[in-house]
């Protein structure tokens, strides 16, 4: 770990001997979110007019970075460097558990027992990066190292069993594994010891003679945290009026524990032609089919399966300013994009 340190350290004072002379200066705000039963604003409480669905997830990346441009050796160029602070956050429910939460918010649904089962992957970090790239002929690669420090995290599952009475109480009870920084459920405060980790970007372009461009990248490929004592809790939680049968007692043990925290990468592909572009895009399950027009800076684009609009206004690789929603009303839109850049050049 100290060596890690050292590491950050010397890239850090590498960098500040070659900026003065040969480096542009820009900020950057990249953050997205898709929340299936409720509109995002609503992705951690209010639930209540939940709807289908089985998946709630955002990231949100900003940071300050700077262009090198600097040779390294046989044609790979030090493109930039870069500060980032990042948060990640999934949620993957079942419909019945989404259903019953929306019960505790609404006090709406029908009398019965719904089985429950929830998995939450959530993390705050900070990060310093490098990139690397390399043009030849008419591809060019781009690759970006990520090291991490976790500084937030919450991890874990939850499975059992609620019950919605007649005279409009409710039960509940379930197996419970939890590592937190935070205890959202019982409202602690928990703690960690240390928290590195990693993740790598990846892009390939490539121009054919028709005039049609390919791109390939993955964002956040082998993307891991490695946890040294944090706070965790296990075992058996309810609040019962009725007698369920998911708990044979009520016993939550609290203690600490290292674990590895693997969150998921985001895939696309698209295809250019002169102002046409199609792609395909996997982001934790979720599937995108973006269609895309532009004309001179601006670019409109509409995402099939997602149903969500956007609109890109951009000058060259050094501003940029994009936006997409899926509703006209962003209180209500459960798909949000939104992106900006600039570089002083």
């Amino acid at each position: 770990m100290l060596l890690l340190r050292l590491r950050l350290l010397i890239a850090f004072a590498f960098a500040a001997n070659v900026l003065v002379a040969s480096a542009n200066l820009g900020v950057y705000v990249d953050a997205k979110a898709i929340s299936e039963p409720v509109a995002v604003q609503q992705m951690i409480e209010g639930w209540e007019r939940s709807g289908v669905g089985e998946r709630a997830q955002a990231k949100v990346r900003t940071g300050t970075a700077f262009k090198l441009n600097m040779p390294v050796y046989a044609g790979v160029v030090w493109s930039d460097i870069g500060v980032e602070k990042r948060w990640d956050y999934y949620l993957k429910f079942s419909r019945d558990t989404a259903r019953f939460y929306g019960r505790l918010e609404a006090q709406s649904l029908d009398e019965g027992r719904y089985p429950l089962d929830l998995n939450v992957n959530g993390l705050e970090a900070k990060a310093l990066y490098v990139t690397f790239s390399q043009a030849f002929g008419q591809a060019n690669w781009y690759l970006r190292l990520n090291l991490l420090k976790g500084q937030a995290v919450q991890y874990g599952s939850l499975k059992g069993e609620g019950e919605v009475l007649a005279d409009g109480g409710y039960s509940f009870e379930y197996d419970l594994d939890y590592q937190y920084s935070r205890d959202q459920l019982l409202k602690r405060q928990g703690e960690i010891e240390n928290g590195y980790g990693y993740s790598i970007d990846a892009v390939f372009d490539l121009l054919f003679s028709s005039g049609v461009g390919l791109q390939l990248s993955v964002t956040d490929g082998l993307y891991q945290m490695h946890w040294q004592n944090v706070s965790r809790s296990e075992g058996c939680l309810f609040r019962q009026r009725v007698q369920l049968t998911h708990c044979d007692q009520n016993f939550v043990q609290d203690g600490r524990r290292d674990f590895v925290q693997a969150l998921p990468a985001e895939y696309k592909v698209s295809l250019d032609y002169q102002s046409l572009s199609v792609g395909l895009q996997e982001w934790n399950g979720l599937h995108s089919l973006p269609l895309g027009w532009q004309f001179k800076n601006i670019t409109l684009q509409y995402d099939v399966f997602q149903q969500a609009s956007s609109v890109k206004w951009q000058q060259g690789e050094y501003r940029a300013v994009s936006i997409g929603l899926d509703h006209y009303d962003p209180r209500q839109a459960k798909y949000w994009q939104l992106s900006l850049k600039y570089f002083w050049i």
